[in-house]
């Protein structure tokens, strides 16, 4: 190289330096790879997240399951189902035949039968 010349290596940091040449495509590369970067943490947050919304949620069905249970057991405690006599059967349904046929039925005269 002569004195006064252009230095090669100057111009090619120069081109870095503005963004042309090898340096711009470098810096493209160098950006895609950070967004690459960026989108696979941003996947991996919200796959976590994600994953542990559904292991809540999951919790939380099963607390409700288990609330529903339990409601059951009280109901069947507080409301125990009875068995009822095909003759009871039959009065009910006769009853409930008078009733939509339109006849007057007397309550007190309806309940002293079933409860009889």
């Amino acid at each position: 190289m002569r004195r006064g010349e252009a230095n090669p290596l100057d111009s090619e940091y120069e081109n870095i330096i503005e963004g042309r040449g090898k340096g711009r495509r470098q810096r493209k590369k160098r950006k895609l790879r950070m967004k690459n970067r960026i989108y696979i943490v941003v996947l991996n947050l919200f796959l976590m997240i994600n994953t542990s919304v559904v292991k809540e949620l999951k919790e939380i069905n099963e607390k409700i399951e288990e609330i529903k249970r339990k409601l059951e057991e009280i109901e069947e405690i507080i409301l125990p189902s009875e068995e009822i006599s095909e003759e009871e059967k039959r009065e009910v349904e006769k009853l409930k035949q008078e009733s939509l046929n339109g006849e007057y039925i007397e309550w007190e005269k309806v309940k002293k039968e079933i409860l009889d």
